[in-house]
């Protein structure tokens, strides 16, 4: 039963980032109420799958425990929020907390994967298209589709 749960919880995160990925494609912008609707998500399916896998009652299961685990995997995110505001917004902040959100599906380690991942990708894209002319230094890039295909 976890483990369909498991499935579920990746499936929500790929068809959240399959959504989001388009329309960052598009318009380079990233919808607030679509990564609060993702989130919600995600936070509804880590509670369920909690009490399935640890089967116990509320009162047994170590709620701070777990809690400290999505926030270290949501620390990325923060991170990165860091990074746009130091950087004044190089890094989008919907990037940011884009990985925000995908700490509360993936643990720390999967999240700061993802993010390297994701750079390794945008990077490549980068030196390719500076490259061949298609965009300049100063160009901006859509983050969500490299993270989409990192993940």
């Amino acid at each position: 039963m976890c483990e369909v749960f498991d499935v579920i919880k990746q499936g929500i995160l790929l068809i959240g980032l399959y959504y989001l990925a388009r329309i960052d494609w598009k318009t380079q912008l990233v919808n607030e109420r679509d990564l609060w609707i993702l989130a919600i998500s995600g936070i509804i399916l880590n509670i369920s799958l909690l009490f399935l896998q640890k089967k116990q009652s509320i009162l047994e299961i170590n709620i701070v425990e777990e809690l400290i685990k999505i926030v270290c995997a949501m620390l990325v995110g923060g991170i990165l929020w860091l990074i746009a505001v130091l950087s004044k917004e190089q890094v989008g902040f919907g990037d940011a907390y884009l990985f925000c959100v995908t700490g509360i599906f993936l643990d720390y380690i999967q999240n700061i994967t993802l993010l390297l991942g994701t750079l390794f990708l945008l990077g490549i894209f980068c030196i390719g298209s500076f490259l061949l002319k298609k965009k300049g230094k100063n160009d901006s890039v859509a983050m969500i589709p490299f993270t989409l295909t990192a993940y």
